[in-house]
């Protein structure tokens, strides 16, 4: 089943819920008229209004009832079948944590972070994780939300090469690349990012500018504002901002179509673009 057929299902499903939920919300208003009816005799007329406005609430929190079991529902067949499209396996809690990729220094410092739902397989002989990752700062702010995709290689880097977004690089950020050399970066992305690296000669074998155009075309997919890449050591890291969880299924009062089932799963087919074009490069063992 793919999301030309799973797209229908789901509309049909999220049908019956809406059903479900009329009738839930017709059996409250029928109480509630009731009760008003009956306090119409002895109450007065700002009596009957609070018993109006007390109506909304039940059928509120019904809404939310219903809406979170079809959430659940929607969310399970359709990551099965993302699953079964690539033969990848799916975590609740994700496969790493942040720390795992702190030496790769492109992610903001944190005080504390939490690993959220993650998709892990093959693809082309090429191993990757794609996942969700939130960091908080000392302030208790949120410093990152978005998505993690770590792409493992066969062969490591000897150096280590970073592009990272301009304004990203604070005075504080700066500190985590001492003597660090910069790296000539595509027309395209020079003026909104910096590249930065501990051997300019292999960064120039292993992220020519045109190769780097391609993967941050391909990575920007998903319509991040902005991402960061890191080669080093058996990786390939490459984090972007999204402020949502990895998958987002539509609302119970949203229709279901292939396309907007097509969006949730963008990050996995910009990964697998990306794999595509680390394949050309033959300066990158994969």
């Amino acid at each position: 089943m793919d999301m030309q057929r799973l797209a229908p299902t789901l509309e049909k499903q999220r049908r019956r819920y809406n059903v479900g939920l009329f009738f839930g919300v017709l059996m409250i208003v029928v109480i509630l008229y009731t009760l008003m009816e009956v306090a119409s005799n002895h109450a007065s007329i700002a009596s009957q209004a609070t018993v109006i406005m007390i109506a909304f609430l039940p059928c509120f929190l019904l809404y939310k009832f219903v809406n979170n079991i079809y959430g659940k529902a929607v969310h399970t067949a359709f990551v099965d079948v993302v699953c079964l499209r690539g033969a990848l396996t799916y975590s609740k809690l994700g496969f790493f944590e942040a720390r795992e990729v702190d030496n790769h220094r492109i992610l903001p410092d944190s005080s504390k972070s939490a690993s959220g739902e993650g998709i892990k397989g093959a693809y082309r002989d090429v191993t990757f994780t794609l996942q969700e990752v939130s960091l908080k700062g000392k302030s208790g702010s949120t410093a990152f939300w978005g998505i993690v995709a770590r792409i493992y290689l066969s062969h490591a880097f000897e150096a280590h090469t970073v592009i990272l977004p301009r304004k990203a690089l604070t005075p504080a950020a700066r500190l985590r690349f001492p003597h660090w050399h910069q790296v000539a970066l595509p027309k395209k992305y020079a003026a909104a990012y910096e590249g930065l690296t501990t051997d300019t000669v292999e960064a120039r074998a292993v992220a020519p500018m045109a190769f780097v155009e391609r993967v941050m075309d391909t990575g920007q997919l998903p319509s991040s504002k902005w991402m960061s890449l890191s080669f080093h050591n058996r990786e390939l890291l490459i984090a972007y901002p999204r402020f949502r969880p990895l998958f987002v299924v539509p609302q119970l009062w949203q229709p279901v179509s292939a396309e907007a089932m097509q969006r949730c799963i963008w990050e996995v087919e910009s990964i697998f673009q990306v794999i595509d074009t680390i394949k050309l490069n033959p300066q990158i063992r994969t």
